[in-house]
């Protein structure tokens, strides 16, 4: 696209980041009111790396001093935001382009040197490039959908058997601890589906199996899955989402592991909106030019006009209550980047009540789920717009 075709996909109300890291310069060429500016910082690839693996280190431990985290957070924001304040007070909502380290960095926690979060502020998508962008909003939609919610959540982890058909493989993309049992997925599910009565459909523990989501084609609105995820960054498509065993088994592909390759060779979609509710799906293998490889780009490639994942390991219950308050602002009408702002303020801005799972008598406790690693590792990349 040209400045004017971008400008036009984006809409008055919204000002494009797109950022290019050089070796001693990093340029923001951003796009507002059908102009480009170019906005050049006198840091290098390396360290603002060093910068965004610092502030990550931080953020993902929320026992840990504010002190540090803000101090990234801040430098952060000096940097990659604060250039272009002019163009971001007028703008209603902001999409970001990254580049290099930035595609691992959760942009919604950075702070104003006023102490103001993004995420307090505007809401923010990322996507590949405006082209991309363009390309996956003009996919054919059906008129109506036969369901409006899919979800697969809780799958079933038994013990490895050794000499199962495809265990060996299964299990040597995981260590034995990331296959814990995660019940609260199972209320979270559970609680999604209820605000869908009677237009959706739930596989959970054994029927949430790699095959019933292979064979999910054009006809769910929203597909969710709470599960397990893996990374591989070296070999980024058998990166997948761990899910339960297939009674039948049809050969060592039916492994459970709904990989990379798989999604971007057999699965085909019209939904708006693909949520990876599970650790670490937004990463991947980042390639020069291409940006990171991994499961939301394949899902974007098997035809969902966005893709909701998450930066690093995340917490069950938390991302449950998030979750449930995510697909409720969504059905109350608002945009998916405002619908994920408003779950991620609903954590950050006061303590909230964690699920009773299944098996438990007592009430949900109270929990403090304002530090940002609870909530800021969740991004949308794809279109923003909920379409009626």
């Amino acid at each position: 696209l040209d400045v004017t075709g971008a400008a036009s996909l984006l809409g008055h109300d919204t000002l494009l980041l797109s950022y290019c890291l050089g070796e001693k310069t990093l340029h923001i060429f951003a796009l507002a009111d059908g102009k480009v500016e170019v906005l050049d910082v006198p840091k290098g690839r390396e360290e603002i790396t060093r910068l965004v693996q610092s502030f990550r280190d931080q953020v993902r431990k929320p026992g840990a001093g504010s002190a540090p985290l803000e101090r990234w957070s801040r430098t952060l924001y000096d940097l990659l935001l604060e250039p272009a304040r002019r163009l971001l007070k007028k703008s209603r909502r902001l999409v970001i382009c990254p580049d290099g380290p930035l595609h691992m960095l959760p942009f919604a926690a950075l702070q104003s040197k006023d102490g103001i979060c993004l995420a307090d502020w505007k809401p923010v998508t990322v996507i590949l490039s405006a082209t991309v962008l363009r390309e996956s909003q003009n996919l054919p939609r059906p008129g109506t959908f036969s369901w409006q919610l899919t979800t697969f959540d809780n799958p079933d982890y038994p013990p490895d058997q050794p000499g199962s058909p495809g265990s060996l493989r299964r299990y040597s993309l995981h260590q034995p601890d990331a296959l814990a049992p995660l019940p609260a997925t199972a209320v979270e599910g559970s609680g999604i589906c209820q605000l869908f009565p009677g237009t959706h459909q739930r596989f959970t523990g054994p029927a949430a199996t790699e095959a019933e989501a292979k064979r999910q084609g054009r006809g769910s609105r929203y597909i969710h899955f709470a599960c397990h995820g893996s990374v591989d960054e070296s070999a980024p498509l058998d990166s997948g989402l761990v899910l339960s065993l297939s009674p039948e088994q049809t050969g060592p592909e039916d492994d459970g592991v709904l990989q990379v390759w798989e999604v971007l060779e057999s699965v085909r979609l019209d939904a708006d909106l693909v949520v990876l509710s599970a650790c670490e799906t937004g990463l991947g293998r980042e390639m020069g030019g291409e940006g990171i490889i991994g499961l939301t780009r394949a899902f974007l490639y098997a035809g969902s006009k966005s893709v909701l994942a998450s930066l690093w390991e995340v917490a069950d219950e938390t991302t449950a209550v998030m979750m449930q308050q995510f697909y409720r602002h969504l059905e109350g009408g608002l945009d998916r980047d405002e619908a994920l702002r408003r779950a991620m303020l609903d954590l950050r801005r006061g303590p909230v009540t964690l699920p009773v799972k299944p098996g438990e008598s007592s009430p949900g406790r109270r929990f403090d789920a304002s530090h940002p690693f609870y909530w800021a590792g969740f991004v949308i990349c794809g279109g923003w717009r909920s379409v009626r």
